[in-house]
């Protein structure tokens, strides 16, 4: 089994999945080659030699949010399994198996939490249109702001493209936050590494989180 994955080195989270990934296939005597998206050198006509036929006897993919990518995996007449891909991807474009975290419920309880803590400015920092998860994050917080009986407030929400470079996220963020006149008493932020580089841009302006800002 051939293992297709991007940026893995900077998250424990991936590193944990691809390790008991490994364990399990190892357990069933079959072995795991790991192939890192940059050697995949996809030019829309060759097909890189650790995905010809014969060569390996299934695909997952891990990590990997660029479409005309996924379009090629999809294309390729192995069995394949995807864990998360962008919005507007279904099971049948991808033509394999999509295991997706759940999101959309853990972020409307969590949403709902810090409205009863006592927070009713409640913001949102990610890009939603980056992996399919983010936007049913996305969407449980817009579960949680409603079922708290609040409005959305789109000016204390960051929801557009961000490049991936972490300067370029960190540059994007820290200008969001600049742009508001005063911050809100929290922000639910689409994921860990989201949250961090917030909790560092606030602990430059000595914001002190979670007391002046609450973060999850």
């Amino acid at each position: 089994v051939t293992l297709l994955a991007s940026r893995m080195e900077t998250s424990s989270f991936w590193m944990q999945i691809v390790d008991q990934l490994a364990g399990e296939l190892n357990n069933r005597q079959i072995r795991l080659s790991y192939m890192p998206l940059d050697a995949l050198h996809y030019s829309g006509e060759e097909l890189p030699a650790m995905l010809q036929p014969g060569q390996t006897d299934g695909i997952i993919v891990l990590n990997i949010y660029n479409k005309e990518i996924l379009s090629f995996l999809a294309g390729l007449a192995v069995p394949k399994v995807f864990l998360d891909t962008v919005p507007g991807h279904t099971v049948a474009d991808l033509q394999g198996d999509l295991v997706l975290l759940e999101g959309r419920g853990p972020i409307q309880a969590i949403t709902e939490e810090i409205f009863r803590s006592g927070r009713r400015r409640i913001g949102f920092i990610g890009d939603i249109q980056y992996a399919y998860t983010n936007l049913l994050r996305w969407e449980g917080y817009l579960d949680g702001i409603k079922g708290c009986g609040l409005l959305v407030e789109r000016d204390i929400c960051m929801t557009g493209s961000i490049p991936i470079k972490q300067d370029d996220y960190r540059e994007r963020i820290h200008e969001f936050l600049q742009s508001l006149p005063s911050l809100p008493d929290a922000f639910v932020c689409v994921s860990d590494f989201v949250a961090f580089l917030t909790m560092d841009l606030l602990d430059e302006r000595r914001v002190k989180v979670p007391e002046d800002v609450m973060l999850s």
